[in-house]
């Protein structure tokens, strides 16, 4: 078979399954009742290989990602030495992106390689453990989740697309239709991409209401004076040249993205960082001699806070789906371009990007006055640009 028939790949005709894509390169016609090729179901852990012998867990060598978290965790130590405590967790926010790929390669080439065995040398290679049929209690087809249902523990797992009427009819032909196997056609839900989107309008809502209620509201006793000193800190540390102070603003912005990357941790940073903007603007407004409602107003109405309050949130949201929302299928993880890894840094590295360009306005804005809104002309037909362009990858981005 020169090419596969998924992906248009060039394939020798030794090959099993696609080096790119993962599909199966086997096309016979099994006999009623039988796989005749293993259906393929992945989880974060492993893959399940099903065949017509039973279930073959194929590992994934999982300790890699042990090891290089605590690899992480260790630069990040050794290079945070001398600053704040704060510092370590972007840091390991950071290497762990970085890592991400790597490890996600490293896993694909090793299950393309485990599963393009013959069976036979599957079922005894290292790691390989098999479930018969006879064992399994119950299983489910929904959509693309596999549901498998075993004495001592339940697998759930996600299949292709193309595979689930061959599972069906093995399941249904071996364990019974209706009994110890049901088939649930998936009903219509909302999109990845639409509950990325929500989750990202909530959480930038709320950041917005945090700030406003915070550079609104009375400061509480000892306040007024502690966040007029930071400002005026962060005011004074900024450097001589444009550069220099872009740098400045640019690593400091990255660090709370990073840290809001982090499930959890991350809602929480987001909070606290509005609530001290909205400090922060209050007290500047005071030092300035203007209501803190007119010092709101015109940040609102420059590009640089936009683009700069938009990254946040879109990090928050990324971390979230990294780590519940990343279901796929073995085509998908075999290849870089879908794996869910890769999507991600990839994501973080945009919104990294982001936070660049919020810096370059920043910097700029105060030299040219009221010029700065006509700042808004570029980024809107680069945003404009930009979505034209890569439109349909931002929506395979969450498929």
């Amino acid at each position: 078979m020169p090419f596969c028939p998924r992906c248009g790949n060039k394939t020798l005709d030794e090959d099993r399954f696609c080096v790119v894509c993962g599909e199966s390169l086997d096309r016979s016609s099994p006999e009623p009742g039988l796989l005749g090729n293993p259906v393929i179901a992945m989880t974060t852990e492993s893959a399940y290989s099903l065949g017509d012998d039973g279930i073959l867990k194929v590992g994934t060598q999982f300790p890699v990602i042990v090891f290089a978290f605590m690899l992480g965790i260790i630069i990040s130590t050794i290079v945070t030495i001398g600053f704040d405590f704060g510092n370590w967790i972007p840091m390991t926010v950071a290497f762990t992106l970085l890592m991400l790929p790597l490890i996600g390669e490293y896993r694909s080439r090793r299950l393309r390689r485990l599963l393009g065995m013959p069976r036979e040398a599957l079922r005894i290679a290292a790691g390989v453990t098999i479930a018969p049929w006879p064992s399994i209690q119950f299983m489910s087809v929904k959509g693309r989740s596999l549901t498998v249902r075993f004495v001592d523990r339940m697998i759930s797992a996600t299949l292709d697309e193309d595979d689930i009427s061959r599972l069906r009819a093995k399941g249904a032909a071996t364990l019974g239709e209706g009994t110890r196997f049901i088939f649930i056609p998936e009903e219509p839900r909302h999109s990845p991409i639409r509950r990325f989107a929500i989750l990202f309008v909530f959480l930038f809502a709320l950041t917005q209401v945090i700030t406003i209620a915070a550079s609104l509201g009375p400061f509480f006793p000892g306040e007024q004076a502690r966040y007029t000193t930071l400002y005026n800190s962060v005011k004074g540390s900024l450097g001589p040249t444009p550069f220099q102070e872009w740098g400045e603003i640019y690593f400091n912005n990255v660090q709370i993205a990073l840290e809001s990357f982090v499930p959890g941790f991350g809602e929480f940073v987001l909070s606290a960082s509005s609530y001290n903007t909205g400090r922060i603007i209050q007290a500047a407004a005071i030092q300035f001699g203007v209501a803190p409602t007119s010092f709101l107003s015109l940040l609102y109405v420059l590009p640089h806070s936009w683009v700069e309050e938009l990254s946040y949130p879109l990090a928050g949201a990324l971390g979230l789906y990294a780590f519940t929302w990343r279901k796929q299928s073995f085509s998908q993880f075999s290849n870089w371009r879908t794996r869910a890894s890769t999507k991600v840094s990839l994501g973080f590295l945009l919104i990294a990007l982001m936070l660049g360009v919020a810096g370059v306005l920043e910097v700029t804005e105060p030299s040219i006055g009221i010029g700065a809104l006509l700042l808004w002309a570029p980024v809107g037909i680069l945003t404009f640009v930009l979505y034209s362009k890569f439109k349909q990858r931002i929506i395979s981005f969450f498929t």
